[in-house]
This record gives C-alpha cells, sequence and structure tokens, in this order.
C-alpha cells in the first residue's frame, strides 16, 4: 500500500473510531460495527480508492465493500444516528485531507488571489441579477392591478373563454 493511501486509511479509520467509538476491525455485526466500516468504504470510495484496497485494509472481502456500496444510500437516509456520525466523520476527514494543507507558500498566494478574482466576479454577477430583477418587479407590478381584477372576475373552468376575449379585446385596441 502506498504510503499516501496507507497515511489517508489509518487517519480515517481513526476518526471512524473516535466518531463512532468502536473498533471497526472488531468481527462483529452490531449494527454499529456496520455502520463504522460502510461509512470508512463510502468516504474512501468516493475519494476514488479501490474497492479492493478497502477490503484488504479492512481485512475484508471486496464483495463486502460492494455490498455496502449499494447498500449505503438506503441506510443512511433512514438511519439519523448512522447520518450524523457519517457526516461528524466526513467533516473531519475532508478538513485533515483538503489539498489546501499541502501547498506551499506561492500556490497559497495564487489560489487566494484566484479565489478573491472569483469573488469579485460572482458579486458583479450578483448585482446584474438583482438589477435584472428590479426591472422585472417593476414591469410585474405594473400589471397587478389587472391581473387582480381578471383573477377575481374569472370564474373557474372560463379561463379559455376570457383569454380569448381578452385576445380579441387586444387586438382591436392595436388595430
Amino acid at each position: 500500500m502506498k504510503n499516501q493511501q496507507q497515511n489517508e486509511f489509518n487517519t480515517l479509520d481513526e476518526i471512524i473510531s473516535k466518531v463512532f467509538d468502536v473498533d471497526m476491525h472488531v468481527k462483529k455485526r452490531d449494527r454499529v460495527y456496520v455502520n463504522a466500516r460502510m461509512s470508512f468504504s463510502n468516504i474512501l470510495v468516493s475519494r476514488g480508492y479501490s474497492k479492493s484496497s478497502i477490503a484488504r485494509y479492512m481485512g475484508k472481502n471486496h464483495a463486502t465493500i460492494i455490498h455496502y456500496a449499494k447498500c449505503f444510500d438506503s441506510y443512511i437516509k433512514t438511519d439519523v444516528f448512522l447520518r450524523e456520525r457519517h457526516n461528524e466523520a466526513l467533516n473531519f476527514y475532508n478538513n485533515r485531507f483538503n489539498p489546501v494543507y499541502d501547498m506551499d507558500r506561492k500556490s497559497l498566494i495564487d489560489e487566494v488571489s484566484s479565489l478573491n478574482k472569483e469573488i469579485s466576479s460572482l458579486y458583479c454577477t450578483i448585482e446584474t441579477y438583482k438589477e435584472k430583477e428590479k426591472k422585472s418587479n417593476t414591469e410585474a407590478s405594473r400589471m397587478d392591478s389587472i391581473i387582480k381584477l381578471v383573477s377575481q372576475r374569472t370564474n373557474h373552468g372560463k379561463e379559455k373563454e376570457v383569454e380569448r376575449k381578452l385576445n380579441t379585446l387586444f387586438n382591436g385596441i392595436h388595430n
């Protein structure tokens, strides 16, 4: 096992042990142990590690990891305890293996500069959308009283008839 991979596996193993308060290597089928193993394998699979390498580390068959992957989504939707613990472990893990921690000073400065440019661009985009929204709201509010009148006076089921009559009316106004 590569050094970086071994380091990530060991770190995640420690995080899972602390968060789930179990040693996932203990061969028990109690739900908390299975949840810990499923969370461990799910995080590593999502990081791109092979199911075989995860299985070797856990002392399991790769088919077990495949089974965990198939079941995980349905379990996390229904099991609040698993969802909370998994999210907590995932947050700890992501904070530990964030690529920012491995960057040198120049790379960090470049990254911050790039992010500042992106933030500035996003602020401009937000302002543009705010202006468009304001214009749209002004245009829509101009018609509010007409829409309210038509809505109040149109019986249910008569919308098509009212639409046809309004169209005829507007055709006469414009010609």
